[in-house]
């Protein structure tokens, strides 16, 4: 059986390399702002996927950060970027097209990426007290404050939308990376020897032979995003996560209520995966829609910021907690490294903004319409 270590700090619980954030929150993050130029004028300009007008524009109240700026014109060739956005302060951005229009055009190689389709509607997030007991029941060394965050249980609506099946591959990364050509990768991923399986050859980054099917690990926040808008989606929000994982059914794991070690790569399963495992690996442990490996695996990175009382503060309609409430960011799902509590559905941690891991890895959605 693998061997999970949880070490107890002041601020901090540190669970299989995950932080669990206990602290104070920190005060509101001061906005930055960005101006965007370029020569000739009347190019239209995506922020982090999203139409936001024509040169020369200028953004203000953007949450610090890093962000993929893309540029199209008629007649000159596309420009993308990241952008850094610094508290406060204005970043400029000036692209000359005119220079730029000598170079091919070539299309990026977006991913081929199997998506579902998760229909409109009403479901019960979070966990009820009669669930919380039925895990205590199991197990004498689970603690009610593990599930404080998860509570209450609540009904919520989201909007239709489409969701990866599975979590995005090393082979996707690099070829994101390869596309966007960043003067640096260590704002997007971190590159670690042992866990990192995508690496800088020459002037193009390869995926180590073998590993091209296992999800990207060390990934940044800020690097799940520009992932996402280079392949024209977004990070899922928090509900729109749930809702892929459970349906509308009241269950603990996307499968049922009851743990079946041969449905999810988690701290309990005695497995041929002594650590991560290829996405699509335990297809029995399916949601009732059909998306994989939500329980386990590997920790996801949601939209939101978070918060420990987020049920009892979001909406009811298409709730999202907007990135400035708070410095810390979601992540869902549980790991491999992780016993089974912190598998089902409703598991929910924050973590700094910048923090990356070997445990930590994401997917994609896009709207319906």
């Amino acid at each position: 059986m693998k061997q999970v270590l949880i070490t107890i700090a002041v601020l901090a619980l540190v669970v299989g390399g995950l932080i669990y954030w206990r602290g104070t929150m920190s005060p509101k993050i001061e906005p930055g702002q960005v101006v965007i130029e370029s020569i000739p004028s009347g190019a239209t300009v995506q922020f982090q996927g999203h139409l936001k007008g024509e040169t020369p524009l200028q953004l203000q109240d953007i949450v610090p950060g890093l962000y993929f700026l893309q540029l199209n014109k008629a007649n000159y060739p596309a420009h993308s970027q990241m952008v850094r956005v610094e508290p406060g302060q204005t970043t400029r951005v000036k692209i000359d097209l005119e220079q730029l229009r000598h170079r091919e055009m070539q299309g990026d190689e977006k991913t081929d990426v199997e998506m579902i389709y998760i229909p409109a509607g009403e479901f019960t997030m979070g966990l009820r007290e009669d669930q919380i007991d039925s895990l205590l029941a199991r197990d004498e060394t689970f603690q009610r404050e593990w599930f404080a965050n998860q509570t209450p249980a609540k009904r919520v609506y989201v909007d239709a939308f489409y969701i990866d099946k599975y979590e995005v591959t090393n082979a996707d990364f690099a070829r994101f990376l390869n596309a966007v050509k960043p003067d640096t990768i260590d704002q997007l991923i971190k590159y670690d020897k042992t866990y990192t399986r995508i690496y800088p050859s020459g002037a193009e980054y390869v995926v180590r032979k073998g590993y091209e099917n296992y999800p990207v690990v060390y990934v940044t926040f800020a690097g799940a995003q520009a992932f996402a808008a280079w392949a024209g989606k977004r990070l899922p929000t928090e509900a729109e996560w749930e809702k892929a994982a459970r349906g509308d059914h009241i269950q603990l794991f996307p499968w049922g209520s009851t743990f079946e070690p041969d449905r999810a790569n988690t701290s309990d399963v005695d497995d041929t995966y002594l650590g991560l495992a290829p996405v699509g690996t335990f297809p029995k442990g399916a949601s009732p829609y059909g998306v994989e490996d939500l329980a386990g695996n590997l920790w996801e990175w949601c939209a939101d910021a978070y918060l420990p009382d987020y049920l009892k503060r979001a909406d009811t309609r298409n709730p999202h907690i907007p990135l400035e409430e708070s410095p810390l960011r979601v992540l869902r799902g549980g790991s491999y490294l992780n016993n089974y509590h912190l598998a089902i559905v409703a598991s929910r941690q924050g973590v700094p903004v910048d923090y990356r891991d070997f445990v930590v890895g994401f997917r994609c959605v896009k709207d319906a319409d």
